[in-house]
């Protein structure tokens, strides 16, 4: 199995983890850029949302992890759990 989909399924059980103990999920994708994002659901047809959306989701190239998280940060409306699945190879500095 490759990198890029044991991320995906990664992403997927936790989601689905989630999600069963009644905590809103969200998705955000990204490389240099954000290319999907999701707001946090907790409803269960949400699950399917996610999954298509990881499903859809291609390979980049770079990737700019610092400067997209510090962007991700208005999108946040309260506090919650961030969980970055990444190979982490690229500069993290903000």
């Amino acid at each position: 199995m490759k990198k890029f989909e044991f991320a995906r399924r990664t992403a997927a059980c936790l989601a689905y983890l989630m999600m069963m103990q009644a905590d809103s999920v969200g998705l955000m994708t990204f490389d240099t850029k954000v290319r999907e994002f999701l707001p946090n659901r907790s409803v269960h047809s949400h699950l399917g949302v996610l999954i298509d959306a990881l499903d859809a989701a291609k390979l980049g190239g770079e990737t700019d992890i610092g400067s997209v998280l510090t962007s991700i940060v208005p999108r946040i409306p309260r506090r919650g759990l961030v969980v970055l699945v990444s190979d982490c190879f690229g500069d993290i500095t903000c």
